[in-house]
C-alpha cells in the first residue's frame, strides 16, 4: 500500500526489483548479506535505509530493522521519506546560510580594505596637490610632500601585495632589505 502496488503486482517479484539503482550495492553487496548475519546471530539487529520505487514513479525511503527471533527472520520497515527530505532541505538551508555569511564577511572585509586603500590614496593625492601648488608658486622646498606621497603609495602597494598573497593563500615571505641602498 505504501508504494502503491497491489499484491498481484508484487507476487513472484523480488524486492530488489523495486530498489533504487544507487542503493543496489547494499542490496546485492559482495560481502555476506545482512540477512545471513542476522539469521546466524539471533541477538544481532541490523538497521539500514534504502529507496523503493513507488508505482507512480517516485521513490520512498524505507528505514529497516531486521532481527532473528527463534530462527525466524523478522523485519520492520518505516517510511522516512518526509524526514529525509526535511533533513536535506535543512542541510541545503544551512549551506545557503553559510554562503550568505561568507559573502557578508567578504563584503565587510572588502569595505574595510577599500577604506584603508582610500586613506592611503588620500595621502598621495593631497601631497601631490600641495606639491603642485608649491611648484606653481616657484617654491622648490617640496621634498616632504614628495616623501609623503611616496610613503602613501608604498603603503598602498604593500597592502596590495598582502591582499594578493592572502588571495593565493600563500604565506608572506619577509626579506631583509638595505634601507641605505633603497634611499640612494
Amino acid at each position: 500500500r505504501l508504494l502503491g502496488w497491489t499484491e498481484a503486482e508484487l507476487v513472484g517479484r523480488s524486492a530488489v526489483d523495486f530498489v533504487h539503482p544507487d542503493d543496489m550495492t547494499l542490496a546485492r553487496s559482495n560481502r555476506r548479506p545482512y540477512v545471513e548475519e542476522v539469521a546466524e546471530d539471533g541477538r544481532t539487529v541490523r538497521r539500514y535505509h534504502n529507496r523503493y520505487r513507488h508505482k507512480q514513479g517516485g521513490w520512498r525511503w524505507i528505514s529497516w530493522t531486521v532481527v532473528s527471533m527463534e530462527g525466524i527472520l523478522q523485519g520492520v520497515g518505516r517510511d522516512v521519506t518526509e524526514e529525509r527530505e526535511q533533513a536535506e532541505a535543512l542541510a541545503l538551508a544551512e549551506a545557503q546560510l553559510r554562503q550568505a555569511q561568507k559573502m557578508e564577511a567578504v563584503g565587510q572585509l572588502t569595505g574595510g580594505i577599500a577604506h584603508d586603500f582610500n586613506n592611503m590614496l588620500s595621502i598621495v593625492i593631497s601631497s601631490l596637490g600641495l606639491l603642485k601648488r608649491r611648484l606653481a608658486k616657484g617654491d622648490t622646498n617640496v621634498e616632504r610632500f614628495v616623501d609623503s606621497a611616496l610613503e602613501g603609495a608604498n603603503r598602498a602597494a604593500s597592502l596590495t601585495h598582502r591582499l594578493l598573497a592572502f588571495s593565493r593563500q600563500q604565506p608572506l615571505k619577509p626579506e631583509p632589505i638595505e634601507p641605505g641602498r633603497l634611499v640612494a
